[in-house]
């Protein structure tokens, strides 16, 4: 006893010892570190001049050569697929504390110019030409000091990062004097997850898995993902990653074994569900219709749930895709956490395609009342409507059924189970069965999209809300059976419709079918409900905080408080006033372009073409054109008629629109967004203008980077010639005031987030957008180019109206009430001017 006691001693002793080792390393970092950032103010004002010198200097410029060939590296990296767990290593560069993406660009302008991603291009050419990630990282010191690195030919910053920490290597810092010691190695705490897919080849598996190791990636979290059937081969994964996510996993031998692994270090099991399978009481024909109409035996799915459950159980936290879901986990003693089901930027970029695709090749007025049902195990939930369905088919000659079948045709649903549908054989349309993938094809041919579910039934009640935003998405809109789910994602009659029983769905149908503008205003509705509640963007954010929540402690605090919030904050619909097109324009081939640019007008006659002609000179090749005339006393409507008529041949799509009433700045840009039809778009004031490559360049950093916003460094012109919006984004800096400007690359998921530009008596709309993304978690990105003007004269409009000493006054006062954290810096002095101006 007294040896054991001995040894316990000393092994808490060497811990004390090694805790106060951590302090000391820890302490002498942050003096190393500060001492280092003083010795660097210089050499970065020398760099920032360097960098003025090339932009100026013909002789200072790099070879015309050089330019070319990145472009050409550039073009290649853009249309390059890059796979889910792919872009570790760029990841690892992008995120080490010794790559400076700025810094990167302004010290090596050709990269810049050429529009490529600094990170991949240092990884994949920029160190082996010599390059450095940063100012306090020599790659060719390194390489020469640590010669296996080089003759390996890796890379040396990615080395360092992976390897040369925890080998005790020191980074090869710039302007240390001969046999001065290193920085001490940055601590580092890698963090990631790798998922078990117990169903990987469903649709579920892109749902559950694949989307969430890319919002996992947009954290800065990796990750990868093993079959079920072949974990037993992988243990060693137990060893190489922080959790172990289990999507729809039965417990097995291999299984077991790999909870045990992650047990024994210390590690974290995460169970994951978007199904009602952990109850095996429920595996009955009177809740699950699919058992009867599969043919399946209830024994064997009870033993199956019952081996799920125990997974489950097993588990220290679990997710699901609905509220109704996780109260059941909860109920068996689980922290559960509520992860939706959501789309991905492909599928957004497929469904944009495939509606324009049908837009443009329809040729018939049938009106198609879809059900995109993938398999035969909802037969009951499609008998809830089918009464209805066959009723309005008998009423309305135009109107079709429109269901799918196997390429053996074998029918998804089983019509002659539904005798109201006999004699009207005619009036259903077989399609051939579609992939997740591919299913926005045939989707976009539906007028309207039907959900029928047992509501009621506890498993249908747990079932999510897909089938509303994969409708959504091609701007279709939806009925759907009033489940807890559907309840929470449709507003009804705004968003779409609910219909409880048959007499509701004979209600709605009728409607629909009778009423296009209902059709149209409830799929335009929904569209931007889809967009702010369903999308990467949003899923990256609430993502994230889970993923803190998993790390414990003060993070995991942190994390619930953002969660909380943002679930709290009620989401609104963007407000679009009325408005009429004037004048649309598609291409003869019409493709989906990535950017609009809308220009909001108002009394800009004298510099209107100026802005749509820089619009036009784009280096980007697709691009759609929206101006937003916003009720214009002058000729400035007229004026922009004329020119995008002339020139519409030069987008894939220009319209032309009027508001009904003047509605002031945000509103116009408002309209602008809800007329665009691509992911992104950028707005543009009719007295500004773009520089050629802004689309392009700010296009390719967003491809990148996945953010909600992307804005370049402006030049003003006219009054003035200071640079604006030329620093890194930083939440904190709109503490004490706005340093962004309105030209920017918006993604149009991140504009419906937050429900639009707001009214802001005034000005300011854009300072009070950009803080309502701070608050959602969502941030933005800096493009440090020169990329647009911004004109400078005494008719523009925070000229003549926002700082007006009383209006100025009157607008921080509602900033404040709109954004309590705000501390502008410049408060007193806007109140002194008031009181003079009083006096």
């Amino acid at each position: 006893m007294v040896a054991q006691l001995t040894t316990e001693l000393a092994q808490a002793q060497e811990r004390a010892v090694s805790a106060d080792r951590q302090a000391g390393l820890q302490q002498q970092i942050a003096v190393a570190w500060k001492e280092r950032a003083q010795a660097q103010g210089e050499h970065a004002r020398a760099l920032l001049q360097r960098f003025r010198d090339v932009q100026t200097d013909p002789a200072a410029q790099p070879k015309a050569a050089e330019p070319g060939r990145l472009r050409r590296i550039a073009k290649r990296l853009r249309n390059r697929k890059i796979a889910i767990g792919e872009t570790w290593e760029t990841e690892t560069i992008r995120r080490s504390p010794y790559f400076d993406r700025a810094w990167y660009l302004l010290t090596y302008p050709d990269v810049a110019e050429a529009g490529l991603d600094p990170a991949d291009h240092y990884l994949r050419y920029g160190a082996l030409e010599g390059r450095d990630p940063g100012p306090m990282f020599s790659s060719a010191t390194y390489l020469a000091h640590y010669t296996d690195v080089a003759a390996a030919g890796l890379n040396p910053l990615l080395h360092y990062m992976e390897h040369g920490i925890e080998e005790g290597r020191h980074a090869a810092v710039h302007g240390l004097s001969h046999g001065e010691p290193a920085l001490p190695a940055l601590p580092t705490q890698r963090f990631s997850i790798f998922y078990v897919s117990g169903e990987p080849d469903t649709p579920g598996h892109i749902y559950r898995v694949a989307r969430y190791m890319e919002a996992a990636r947009m954290n800065g979290v990796p990750s990868e993902w093993v079959r079920l059937d072949q974990l037993q081969d992988k243990l060693s994964l137990t060893a190489q990653h922080d959790v172990m996510m289990l999507w729809r996993t039965p417990w097995t031998p291999a299984l077991q074994e790999a909870v045990a692994r992650m047990r024994a270090q210390g590690k974290m099991v995460v169970f994951d569900i978007d199904d009602l399978m952990v109850e095996p009481d429920l595996a009955q024909i009177k809740f699950i219709d699919g058992i009867r109409s599969d043919g399946h035996v209830p024994e064997h799915v009870r033993a199956h749930f019952a081996n799920i459950r125990r997974a489950m159980l097993a588990a220290d936290i679990c997710l699901a895709s609905t509220q109704e879901l996780a109260y059941h986990m909860r109920w068996a003693g689980k922290s559960t956490h509520v992860v939706p089901n959501g789309f991905d930027h492909g599928t957004l970029e497929l469904s944009l395609r495939s509606a324009q695709a049908w837009r443009s090749t329809r040729s018939d007025d049938l009106i198609r009342i879809g059900y995109a049902g993938g398999s035969r195990t909802h037969q009951r939930d499609l008998g809830l409507a089918i009464e209805a369905i066959a009723r309005v088919l008998r009423e309305n000659a135009r109107c079709r059924l429109v269901l799918f079948q196997t390429l053996a045709g074998v029918r998804l649903v089983e019509v002659e189970e539904f005798p109201a549908l006999e004699g009207l054989e005619d009036r259903i349309e077989w399609r051939p069965f579609q992939t997740l993938e591919t299913l926005p094809q045939e989707m976009a041919r539906f007028d309207i999209n039907i959900a029928p579910l047992e509501y009621g039934n506890p498993f249908c009640e747990a079932k999510s809300e897909l089938k509303f935003f994969e409708a959504a998405l091609l701007h279709v809109p939806t009925i759907a059976s009033p489940t807890g789910p559907f309840r929470r994602a449709i507003s009804h009659e705004a968003t779409g419709l609910l219909a409880s029983d048959g007499d509701d769905w004979y209600r709605c149908l009728s409607r629909l079918v009778d009423e296009p503008a209902l059709r149209d205003g409830l799929a335009a509705a929904a569209h931007l409900s889809a967009l702010a509640q369903f999308g990467p963007l949003q899923r990256a954010a609430r993502f994230g905080c889970v993923l803190d929540q998993l790390r414990g402690d003060v993070q995991a605090a942190r994390g619930f408080a953002l969660d909380a919030r943002i679930r709290a904050t009620p989401w609104r619909s963007p407000t679009l006033v009325p408005s009429t097109v004037l004048f649309e324009h598609w291409a003869a081939e019409p493709e989906v372009a990535e950017i609009s640019v809308i220009i909001p007008l108002y009394n800009y006659t004298q510099f209107i073409v100026e802005a749509l002609e820089s619009v036009q000179a784009q280096s980007l090749a697709v691009l759609d054109l929206i101006v937003v005339d916003d009720c214009s006393t002058d000729a400035s409507l007229d004026t922009a008629l004329a020119w995008v008529r002339e020139n519409a041949h030069r987008f894939n799509r220009a319209v032309v629109a009027r508001n009904a009433v003047n509605s002031g700045l945000a509103m116009t840009r408002n309209v602008g967004f809800g007329l665009a039809r691509t992911p992104y778009v950028l707005p543009l004031d009719a007295d500004n203008r773009l520089l050629p490559t802004c689309c392009e360049t700010l296009l390719g950093v967003m491809r990148t980077n996945a953010v909600a916003f992307v804005y370049p460094t402006i030049q003003h012109f006219g009054a003035s010639r200071r640079t604006i919006s030329d620093a890194r984004y930083e939440p904190q800096r709109f503490v004490a005031g706005n340093y962004v400007d309105a030209m920017a690359l918006v993604a149009k998921e991140a504009w419906a987030i937050v429900g639009g530009y707001d009214h802001v008596r005034h000005g300011w709309e854009d300072y009070d957008f950009w803080c309502r993304l701070a608050e959602q978690g969502q941030r933005g990105l800096w493009e440090p180019q020169t990329l647009a003007e911004y004109r400078v004269h005494a008719a523009s409009m925070i000229k003549t109206e926002t700082t007006a000493p009383e209006n100025y006054r009157r607008l921080m006062d509602d900033f404040k009430t709109r954004h309590p954290w705000v501390s502008l810096i410049d408060e007193q002095l806007a109140l002194q001017a008031a009181r003079a101006n009083r006096s």
